[in-house]
């Protein structure tokens, strides 16, 4: 049992017709892909020390998860220029823009938000849009853990019907590559995340023999590379298909 000071000062009982305004009011602003724990538990804490109003104020693209852990916690989300967003914050600017060649589009390292497209790339994407595609999940995101069997049989399957699949991951801080494929490591080495497209996968590696994907990276220029099976069980957060 602990024992507490002598000295601690004691909340007040509270009057029975009080209102939740009359106990003061805290703002946590907080949170990020992978990181709504902080934030949420932060809130939860500040309710349980005898706040009356609790806001707690997010990245929209995490604020249904902040949401999840306490009612009684008020939940905003809030719109950002960042780089970095679910693949259902790409599927929303589909359905707004569409999708067009990377010609006219060029991938950027870095996210520019005053970034305009030419009328081609506009023109183009409208016509996409029309398509009909749809986004399918194989495993929504979980920060947790990595690709069940099922999961993983469902991604080869989507491989060898000839669609990529977009595989969302936690990644290296410090990637170790040889011969364009990347190396494993520990759960302490990694962080979250990072964007890749699966467009493939080989069975006869020498150094990896259980198999490897290969992936167009969404980083290093777009270019080809492979990732073991091992990795991919490990630590990919989400994956996806678009199909017609």
């Amino acid at each position: 049992m602990t024992t507490l000071p002598a000295d601690l000062p004691v909340l007040p009982a509270r009057r029975h017709d009080a209102s939740k305004h009359d106990h003061g009011r805290v703002v946590v602003v907080g949170g990020a892909p992978g990181m709504a724990g902080a934030p949420a538990l932060t809130a939860m804490a500040a309710l349980r020390s005898g706040a009356g109003l609790v806001e707690l104020l997010v990245p929209a693209s995490v604020a249904s998860i902040t949401a999840s852990f306490d009612p009684c916690v008020m939940t905003a989300g809030l719109p950002t220029d960042a780089d970095g967003g679910f693949f259902s914050d790409l599927w929303k600017g589909y359905l707004k823009h569409g999708i067009c060649e990377a010609r006219l589009a060029p991938y950027c390292e870095e996210y520019d938000p005053a970034w305009e497209p030419v009328k081609g790339a506009r023109r183009q994407g409208h016509s996409f849009r029309e398509d009909g595609y749809e986004l399918s999940w194989i495993k929504p995101w979980d920060v947790t853990t990595g690709l069940a069997e099922e999961e993983m049989e469902a991604i080869l399957q989507t491989l060898r019907s000839g669609l990529p699949v977009c595989a969302g991951l936690r990644w290296p801080k410090e990637p170790k590559w040889d011969n364009g494929l990347l190396g494993m490591c520990p759960a302490e080495e990694v962080f979250d995340g990072h964007s890749v497209l699966m467009v493939g996968f080989a069975f006869d590696r020498p150094e990896s023999p259980e198999g490897v994907f290969i992936f167009r990276d969404s980083g290093s220029g777009g270019r080809y590379a492979s990732l073991p099976f091992e990795f991919a069980r490990a630590y990919v957060n989400d994956a996806a298909v678009i199909s017609e």
